[in-house]
């Protein structure tokens, strides 16, 4: 066994010497300059730069709505550690804090704060706690290589003479060595520079451009950063580097030998490269006066005779990466006052002298703070200052409910039937959508929205579905206009996601739900309860005291009753599918056929018959089937209208088939609930013969009990577990199919 622990531990000693060597974490300041020669795109970047950078790194992905086609930030998906911590949606914040980045790339400086403000509970924290992630990341890539120096000072047995100074020193092969790779046990005394600053910038001014000029000659379109441009060296780096100069007569080369350039990664569990400081009243930084201890006593004699102070404090952790401001406007405005210069100069008074703080300055208000923070007499001087980011709540049901698949569903610890969580985001977001303004469009679509019910805008957001009840012109004028109908608000104080159900009392409403005794499983039904007591608690949460409005706006109990309604659609739709009498399918192959009987009947061509191969004339039988189950007194008109409705979304959207299942969801489904009709009673006799076996009931056996237990395995094949099942089925029976 000793041996085996030995060998153990040889190779991972191997294998992380291995890593260590091949990823530079250890270089002399001209091995530094050859690496910055080589990529200078990598090496000659601020934080503004390399967070900008660290965005492109994980690249965008497309994310379609019925509003418009979003672009995604894929590292807000946190693919490279837990789903459980990714940000659902919020992609407008995603783009407007990109822009944000990339015009402080342009002028040369992180200029501003960026403050992301929305409504509690709106993903604020998610939102940076993502990036911050996604940094830590990609810090220990080969593109994400960020770098910080130290000083090192030999011992004299490592060579060391007078001062503390070496003036040759060689390896065993008679190579001059640079003080950056010597042991340990070689060196007396090693300071950090606690700023993490830019080791380009121990080169002096009047030479950054010219080494630039020399090793980059054909990327004129690089954009330099005025921190390596022109940005200084921490003062205690600088009192250390005049102390070497004076002292090695103006030798440069010789102060860059005590030079160790150190490859570093972000880390906020370490609080290195990004802090979050919380609205506690707390100093943000200070600095302290270095000890002469054992370490500094063996340094050259010309430094012990300077006063050589450190500064420490959450400021100067997150130099080199982001620094967040966690509820900034909940604190005084004088405690944050210092922030002006900072923004506007990028320094920072600490003590007595100024530091530079090369990070993005990034805090969080929620709507409440940020309003009463408008009215204080220095609000003008910060806004100035700042950019703003909204997180609002979401206002699209699938996204929603990916929130608490993702965070609540896999940690209850029971199982969890469907549509349960469906029930709870879907609530949540019908609390937050307001009525249109129907005064602010033109006719028609001012009169289309002036009558359009709340539960209409959910599902239009949802899944870009038309009210079954406009007609096909109102259907074309609305779908040209649902982005419009999504960002009537966004420029307003009161926007559309400011107010409603926070995220935070859905998961409560989850927690509680599924805790309730009646049922095993967290189920829909218990959801709904829990919604019904949840909605009783006026005093403690302010949205639901909201005036309702026309169109049942606010009306939250409304939002129940309807949701238990879609619940027993969607419970007798499992029924169907899982009955196999018809499927999902069949209803679209039968439109299908229905539309290209149509289309030649419009033009007066005849039909290819793919069986026979002969070309026949339209089957009227079809037809008049379909338009008798849909209601339809003008069959000719309303042949026209599909064909019409082909032909514009053939235009909107160019080249590629039309997804006929898409256009006409509201006649496929039609055609689905009358089948449900005329097959009600064979499904009903389905569903109680499935609830006495569920039940243990005696009197089903042979044939019919080997169809009723396939049944409930369709069943289980959608997430249906016996208990959950027999709660659905019963539920189902008691509330719909006995009507």
């Amino acid at each position: 066994m000793a041996d085996t622990i030995e060998k153990f531990l040889e190779e991972i000693g191997s294998e992380s010497r291995k890593t260590f060597e091949t990823g530079k974490n250890i270089l002399s300041f001209r091995e530094y300059l050859s690496l910055v020669a080589e990529n200078p795109r990598v090496h000659l970047r601020d934080a503004a730069g390399y967070i900008r950078d660290m965005f492109d790194f994980f690249g965008t992905r497309e994310v379609h709505y019925p509003w418009r086609v979003n672009k995604r930030f894929i590292l807000f998906d946190q693919l490279f550690g837990s789903k459980e911590d990714a940000l659902w949606g919020q992609e407008d914040a995603q783009t407007a804090f990109y822009n944000i980045l990339q015009s402080f790339v342009r002028a040369g400086k992180p200029h501003r704060l960026i403050l992301l403000h929305g409504p509690n509970g709106s993903s604020k924290t998610t939102f940076i706690s993502c990036i911050a992630r996604a940094l830590e990341y990609y810090s220990t890539t080969q593109q994400g290589a960020i770098y910080r120096f130290n000083w090192v000072f030999p011992s004299e047995k490592a060579g060391a003479k007078g001062l503390g100074f070496i003036k040759e020193s060689y390896d065993s092969k008679g190579k001059a060595r640079d003080y950056a790779h010597y042991d340990e046990s070689e060196i007396d005394a090693k300071l950090i520079c606690e700023l993490k600053d830019h080791p380009f910038l121990l080169l002096p001014v009047s030479e950054r451009r010219k080494f630039i000029d020399k090793v980059l000659p054909g990327d004129r379109d690089l954009q330099i950063p005025e921190l390596i441009l022109n940005g200084n060296i921490c003062p205690k780096c600088k009192l250390i580097f005049d102390a070497l100069l004076n002292a090695y007569r103006g030798d440069l080369s010789r102060v860059y030998d005590h030079v160790q350039v150190e490859r570093f990664t972000i880390s906020r569990k370490y609080r290195r490269g990004f802090v979050s400081i919380g609205p506690q009243m707390a100093v943000d930084a200070g600095e302290r006066q270095v000890t002469i201890d054992r370490s500094l006593g063996a340094l050259p004699k010309v430094l012990q005779n300077v006063s050589l102070f450190e500064p420490y404090g959450d400021l100067v952790d997150g130099s080199g990466g982001m620094i967040e401001f966690s509820d900034l406007l909940k604190r005084p405005v004088e405690s944050f006052k210092y922030l002006l210069e900072a923004i506007e100069t990028g320094e920072v008074q600490i003590g007595g002298s100024n530091q530079r703080i090369n990070a993005v300055l990034v805090a969080t208000s929620n709507e409440i703070h940020l309003n009463a923070f408008k009215q204080h007499p220095d609000a003008l001087s910060f806004l100035g200052r700042i950019n703003m980011v909204r997180i609002p709540y979401i206002l699209n049901e699938p996204v929603e409910r990916s929130i608490y698949l993702n965070q609540v569903a896999r940690g209850l610890g029971k199982h969890v039937a469907p549509y349960s969580i469906e029930m709870a985001s879907s609530w949540a977001v019908m609390t937050r959508l307001f009525k249109p303004k129907s005064e602010s469009y033109p006719e028609p679509m001012k009169s289309i929205t002036k009558d359009l019910l709340c539960t209409e805008k959910f599902d239009v957001y949802a899944e870009g579905k038309i009210p079954p009840r406009f007609s096909g012109e109102e259907a074309k004028v609305f779908s040209q206009n649902i982005e419009a109908l999504y960002t009537e608000t966004e420029n307003q104080p009161l926007y559309e996601g400011i107010t409603g159900a926070s995220p935070r009392e859905v998961k409560f409403i989850l927690y509680m739900a599924a805790q309730n005794p009646s049922y095993e499983c967290l189920t829909p039904m218990a959801v709904l309860e829990e919604l019904e007591t949840f909605i009783k608690r006026t005093k403690d949460f302010s949205f639901l005291n909201m005036e309702k409005k026309e169109g049942h706006y606010h009306d939250f109990k409304h939002f129940i009753e309807i949701l238990r309604i879609r619940l027993l659609q969607k419970l007798l739709a499992s029924v169907v599918e899982a009955s196999n009498i018809f499927s999902q399918r069949q209803f679209e192959e039968l439109w299908d056929r229905y539309v290209v009987h149509a289309s030649t009947w419009i033009k007066g061509d005849k039909v290819l018959n793919p069986v026979t191969k002969k070309h026949e004339d339209p089957d009227e039988a079809l037809m008049g089937r379909v338009e008798t189950l849909l209601n339809v007194k003008d069959k000719k008109a309303f042949r026209e209208e599909v064909i019409n409705r082909i032909a514009a979304d053939a235009i909107e959207r160019g080249a590629g088939k039309s997804d006929y299942s898409a256009i006409f969801r509201n006649e496929i489904e039609s055609l689905k609930a009358q089948a449900i009709k005329e097959n009600i009673e064979k499904l009903k006799g389905i569903v109680q013969s499935a609830l006495d076996v569920l039940r243990g009931e005696k009197g089903i056996e042979g044939v019919e009990l080997e169809e009723v237990n396939k049944f409930l395995e369709r069943l289980q094949e959608f997430n249906y577990c016996p208990k959950c099942a027999k709660v659905a089925l019963g539920y189902l029976m008691k509330y719909k199919l006995q009507e």
